[in-house]
């Protein structure tokens, strides 16, 4: 009995060593972070995907600008890329099913900006994703276009996307069903237009927790933060709208402007330096929807039309 007992208490004590030898170790290294395509994302931007990730997809390098996706796939870059064009487009997405990763890294125009410039483009196209980086400096940072009902385009989604220096507007997306999130916004200071900077089209679209900062044009004046047009039952929370419209010769900045659209739901968004807060536009044919738990602060007309659900917006 004694031997069983002894022979007992070795095998859990092997047992335990044994699990102690496969337990990973701890991830130390200050400025390593885990890569959205799998794997650890270094400082210098590079990813080395681990065996637990060797699965993962594969994407096909963007190396240089402009360029045409023509092929569904997993598209990223490696490394910064610029480019020193006047008009067009930096990278053309021309079929369905993308995915565009910036894996970290900026994509810059050189020359002097321009609206009719674009970074990444797609026009009538379905479930494109772009996600994870820089563009800036470009007339339109991301657009997604499509025709009303805007259902050949949809299904996109935009995500964790810095968006910096545009003209016309920062993102773009005419396409129902989809959803813009976690991405930030700023700097968009055209001399003689007024700004966008999420510009949405589509029914049943998702805009969540995005930062838009200092757009507006210095001359002119104006500029909308959130602008949905055309879009019914959709979804707008969580988004830190603030400094719109620095002067000029029109005071008309909207942080969040809704525009023939119905059931539109608007929650929990903070505002901060606008001409109005949340307008659903009173035009010939109107806007319908209901908001909640939203605060502003200087701002000329913090609501304008819609229904308050409750009595938490300030």
């Amino acid at each position: 009995m004694k031997c069983n007992a002894l022979t007992a208490i070795i095998i859990l004590l092997l047992a335990s060593f044994a699990i102690q030898a496969v337990e990973p170790a701890q991830l130390s290294v200050e400025g390593i972070i885990e890569s959205s395509v799998g794997g650890f994302k270094f400082p210098d931007g590079s990813v080395q995907q681990s065996a637990a990730t060797s699965s993962a997809p594969v994407c096909t390098v963007i190396s240089s600008l402009p360029t045409t996706i023509s092929s569904a796939g997993v598209y990223c870059l490696n490394g910064n890329l610029n480019t020193t064009q006047t008009s067009g487009i930096a990278i053309e997405i021309i079929a369905n099913d993308v995915v565009i990763d910036l894996n970290g890294w900026r994509l810059d125009i050189q020359s002097v900006p321009t609206e009719i410039t674009q970074g990444i483009s797609a026009d009538q196209q379905s479930n494109i994703t772009i996600r994870n980086g820089t563009v800036q400096g470009f007339g339109i940072g991301i657009n997604l276009s499509g025709l009303s009902p805007y259902t050949t385009s949809s299904d996109h989604i935009v995500e964790d996307i810095r968006v910096i220096d545009c003209i016309l507007a920062g993102i773009h997306v005419q396409g129902s069903n989809s959803m813009i999130r976690r991405n930030h916004i700023s700097d968009c200071n055209p001399p003689d237009i007024t700004p966008f900077g999420i510009w949405f089209y589509g029914s049943d679209g998702r805009i969540l927790d995005n930062d838009i900062n200092n757009v507006g044009s210095p001359f002119f004046g104006g500029a909308e933060g959130i602008r949905v047009d055309d879009s019914d039952y959709v979804v707008i929370e969580g988004n830190r709208i603030s400094h719109l419209g620095p002067g000029g010769l029109v005071s008309d900045s909207y942080a969040l402007h809704v525009v023939t659209s119905d059931d539109v739901l608007v929650r929990a968004n903070s505002i901060a330096q606008a001409d109005w807060g949340i307008v659903f536009s009173p035009d010939s044919t109107g806007s319908t929807g209901k908001y909640m738990d939203n605060m502003t602060t200087n701002v000329g007309t913090a609501y304008v039309g819609g229904t308050a659900a409750g009595t938490s917006n300030y």
